[in-house]
């Protein structure tokens, strides 16, 4: 038997009404209003709608200020903000710790990052010879990570590029050419933003970090030592490092010789040695020789 539909008399808000209810909520209570209801889905999930985006975007500047950069090109305010706010992995959907990576649009952990990316010297090493020479220039309109030492491509994003471009070459060669200037195009945007997001982090955590160093820290090249580390934390660590080696210095004055320290840091505690007490006027009478204890006591 089908289940019995429900009728609520909230879901026959006009659109007007509903848009002004929706000013006054974060963006976590809109991702957990479109969840509701079709109808609600249908107001808040629909990408081309203008009146859609400006409730996200309201929601967005009102509860989340630190984030007034717009979304990069191609992508709505809702996927936006499904990037910022998410705390879980939107591939294996388990909560842990995540970043966000704008050269693909996704927020993934560490695991699946290595799962659906490919390293240049892997794709140069292995799959360049599978493509002829006019292939190989596709690499040049895909997004990448660019690591210390190392750039992350997507693995999806090859395979989807590599289809557009074979289905040029068959079909419709004369259109090839403004093909790849428009996808070179989006690719310089992307990658801008993407530099830009992160010098916005930086930024944030400049600003906010007292008291002022007496020295300046470099904006390190795009990328970290580890695609998982976010750059937010390198002025924490940093200062962390350094009020800890203030305190070690502090709590160590009174020591004059190094070798000292040195022993006192290493050396290993005494253990105390445990003292028997024998309780000759308390009612403790359990153990060996139980009966010479009564008779000690009772006579």
């Amino acid at each position: 038997m089908p289940l019995p539909t429900i009728y609520s008399p909230i879901t026959k808000l006009p659109p007007e009404i509903f848009a002004k209810i929706c000013d006054n909520l974060s963006p976590e209570n809109l991702l957990n209003l479109s969840k509701v209801c079709r109808k609600f889905d249908g107001y808040l999930c629909a990408p081309n709608s203008y009146s859609t985006q400006q409730i996200w975007k309201k929601s967005r500047l009102k509860f989340l200020p630190k984030k007034k950069m717009p979304p990069p090109k191609g992508m709505d305010e809702k996927r936006y903000v499904e990037l910022l706010v998410g705390r879980d992995c939107q591939i294996c959907k388990i909560k842990k710790q995540c970043n966000i990576y704008w050269e693909f649009g996704v927020r993934c952990c560490l695991k699946c990052f290595n799962e659906k990316t490919l390293k240049i010297d892997i794709i140069e090493s292995q799959m360049m010879w599978k493509y002829p020479k006019e292939l190989r220039d596709i690499f040049d309109i895909i997004p990448y990570y660019d690591g210390v030492d190392m750039k992350y491509y997507w693995m999806g994003q090859i395979s989807f590029e590599l289809y557009q471009y074979l289905s040029f070459l068959r079909n419709d060669l004369s259109n090839l050419q403004s093909w790849l200037n428009d996808k070179k195009h989006v690719f310089n945007s992307i990658m801008k933003y993407a530099e830009a997001a992160e010098e916005n982090q930086y930024l944030y955590a400049w600003n906010f970090w007292k008291p002022w160093p007496s020295f300046k820290i470099p904006l390190r090249r795009r990328g970290s030592f580890s695609p998982h580390k976010s750059p937010f934390l390198f002025p924490y660590i940093i200062a962390k490092y350094l009020s800890k080696d203030e305190s070690n210095t502090i709590n160590n004055s009174h020591y004059d010789d190094s070798d000292e320290l040195k022993k006192n840091k290493f050396a290993k505690p005494k253990k105390k040695k445990k003292t028997k007490y024998f309780r000759k006027h308390d009612n403790y009478q359990k153990g060996k020789n139980l009966k010479k204890k009564f008779a000690y006591k009772y006579g």
